[in-house]
C-alpha cells in the first residue's frame, strides 16, 4: 500500500488482508480507527471456470472480457483459454475441460505433421469423419507417442516442447496436439454451437465468427488464422495424410499430406 496515495498494488496471488489506520494530527492525543478488509484475487478455480475464461500461471481462471489486454488481477502469467468444459479428454485425470494456448506457435503455416514421408503412425486411423473419429479424445496420449518417434513428427514435438517455454499449473495436463475430435469440442465450446465438425462449410466454425469470441475474451493475439493453411491435429487419416481444422471455411479436411505443412495451436486439459 502507497501510504502517501493509498493505491493497493497487488504482488501474489491469495487474500490480503489490508489494514488503514487513521489518526487526527493533534501534536499529544491520538483518536485511532482501524478497518480490515479481505481482498481475494485468485480467480474461479478451474472446475468452476467458463468458457472464454483465461487460464493464469497460478491455476486460476480469470474473466478478463472488460480488458482483454490488461494484466490479470492475480499479477500471475496469462498461460491458455478455457474453450470447452466437461470431459474432454481420454486421460481421466482431467474431467473438467480443454484450454488453446494464447496464441499460435509459430507464425506461419510451416509445421509439417511429419517430414519424412508416408507410414501407419498410430495404432488409429480414421478414414472418414464419422461418430467413432469425433469421439476419439487421446490427443495427450498420441502427441506422446508421436513425440517418442523423434523429431520428424513436427507438430506433436513442437506442442510437446512448448512445456519447456510455458509450464503449464497444478491441475492441468503438459501441452499437447489435439485430435479432430478434441477440435470439434473446442469449436462447439467457443461458440456454444450443438453442431459437430464437419467436411462442409460451416460458417459458426469460420474464423470470421470465432475471432470475434477469441478477441473479445483474450485479446487480438488469440485469434486464429483463415488463411494460408489449416490447423493440424493429432488424428491420423492414412498412412499418408492427416486431420487438419481450416478456419476458411469452418471444416475439418482429411486430404492434408503430412509433409505439407499447417499451423499449430497447443491444447491442454484440466
Amino acid at each position: 500500500v502507497d501510504a502517501t496515495t493509498g493505491e493497493v498494488t497487488i504482488v501474489a496471488v491469495g487474500t490480503a488482508t489490508i489494514t488503514a489506520t487513521v489518526t487526527d494530527n493533534d501534536n499529544y492525543t491520538y483518536d485511532v480507527t482501524t478497518a480490515s478488509y479481505t481482498l481475494n484475487v485468485e480467480g474461479a478455480t478451474l472446475a468452476n471456470s467458463a468458457v472464454g475464461n483465461i487460464i493464469c500461471s497460478h491455476g486460476y481462471a480469470h474473466d478478463m472480457t472488460s480488458d482483454p489486454s490488461a494484466a490479470l488481477p492475480c499479477g500471475g502469467t496469462k498461460i491458455a483459454i478455457v474453450a470447452s468444459k466437461g470431459d474432454g479428454e481420454a486421460n481421466e485425470s482431467y474431467i473438467n475441460g480443454l484450454a488453446i494456448s494464447m496464441a499460435d506457435l509459430t507464425a506461419g503455416a510451416d509445421t509439417k505433421w511429419c517430414s519424412t514421408g508416408s507410414g501407419t503412425d498410430l495404432d488409429t486411423q480414421y478414414g472418414s469423419l464419422n461418430s467413432s473419429c469425433l469421439a476419439d479424445l487421446n490427443g495427450l496420449s498420441y502427441t506422446a507417442a508421436l513425440v517418442e518417434k523423434g523429431d520428424a513428427y513436427q507438430a506433436a514435438k513442437n506442442c510437446n516442447d512448448y512445456n519447456s517455454t510455458v509450464s503449464t499449473p497444478d491441475g492441468c495436463s503438459d501441452w499437447f496436439l489435439s485430435t479432430i475430435g478434441q477440435w470439434n469440442l473446442i469449436l462447439k465450446g467457443l461458440t456454444g454451437q450443438a453442431t459437430n465438425l464437419s467436411l462442409s462449410e460451416n460458417a459458426n466454425y469460420k474464423g470470421s465468427a470465432i475471432n470475434t469470441i477469441l478477441a473479445e475474451k483474450a485479446g487480438n493475439d488469440a485469434m486464429l488464422k483463415a488463411e494460408g493453411g489449416g490447423y493440424w491435429s493429432s488424428t491420423e487419416c492414412s498412412d499418408a495424410n492427416a486431420w487438419y481444422v481450416g478456419f476458411l471455411y469452418g471444416n475439418a479436411n482429411s486430404g492434408a499430406n503430412k509433409t505439407g505443412t499447417g499451423r499449430i495451436r497447443a491444447v491442454l486439459a484440466f
